[in-house]
């Protein structure tokens, strides 16, 4: 092809015709020029593409976590709601002189709560700082980064609730004349004995667990939150991916038809 613009170009310049050669030199610039545009829009097609690919299973491994996530966050909240809801009806009991009957172990767990896992590892590879620029929604990113500062806050809402227990519970056990371990009952499967309670001023207890009642009450609300955020987050990602999908096939079509 370079030969025969070259003897084109050469024909031209020996029969003298240095117009025709000026424009025919200029129209050959001008489809340089052109097929230089063409490659640079189809390498920018290209790497926009491979941009939308990762972008797409980024959203969809995001989504799939999520999906797991939640359930298994649901889950937790059911646990530690019961738990929270015991917690209170004991200390309602005490104020206002009512009998009710709780089982050993409920007694144990009072002012407990189930831990929280909050870590999700497609939520850190997404905030990643290379990973998060290739997201086009600015509102999904901002969505990502609240729910990570929930999290966040979640884990420091669950750190102070463990120094209050072994703060505030564990002392009082200790001045009852027990020598009891946070974990020891509950969490290691050793089987309690009844005799523990005898030595418990059940109107103090009550009065030492209110305030990790009234912190698992709020704690329990912001599990409430994040589990929306969560499913907002989850229905977003999918309507993304779709029109990523959608936009992805009509461009390649398109490209199709003009055999590119």
């Amino acid at each position: 092809m370079i030969k025969f613009f070259r003897k084109i170009r050469k024909e031209l310049l020996n029969e003298g015709k240095t117009t025709k050669y000026l424009k025919y030199a200029i129209g050959e610039v001008i489809l340089v020029v052109i097929g230089i545009l063409i490659a640079l829009s189809v390498n920018n097609w290209n790497e926009i593409r491979k941009q939308r690919i990762e972008e797409i299973g980024l959203l969809r491994n995001l989504k799939t976590d999520f999906e797991i996530k939640t359930k298994q966050l649901q889950e937790e909240y059911e646990i530690n709601k019961k738990l929270n809801a015991n917690t209170i009806r004991f200390m309602m009991s005490q104020l206002n002189h009512q009998v009710e009957t709780f089982d050993l172990k409920d007694y144990l767990y009072f002012g407990d709560y189930y831990p929280t896992s909050t870590h999700i590892n497609s939520l850190e590879v997404a905030l990643d700082g290379n990973s998060v620029n290739i997201f086009r929604s600015d509102s999904l990113v901002n969505m990502l980064r609240k729910l990570k500062v929930n999290l966040v806050n979640l884990e420091i809402d669950a750190a102070y609730m463990d120094e209050t227990w072994s703060g505030s519970l564990v002392p009082f056990f200790e001045e009852s004349g027990l020598e009891i371990h946070r974990f020891a009952f509950i969490h290691k499967g050793i089987k309690p004995d009844p005799e523990i309670l005898k030595g418990i001023d059940m109107k103090v207890f009550a009065n030492e667990v209110s305030n990790l009642a009234s912190i698992q009450v709020l704690w329990l609300n912001k599990q409430k939150v994040i589990h929306e955020e969560m499913n907002n987050i989850i229905d977003h990602a999918h309507a993304i991916v779709m029109d990523l999908s959608e936009a992805g096939l009509s461009v390649a079509r398109a490209l199709g038809r003009r055999g590119i």
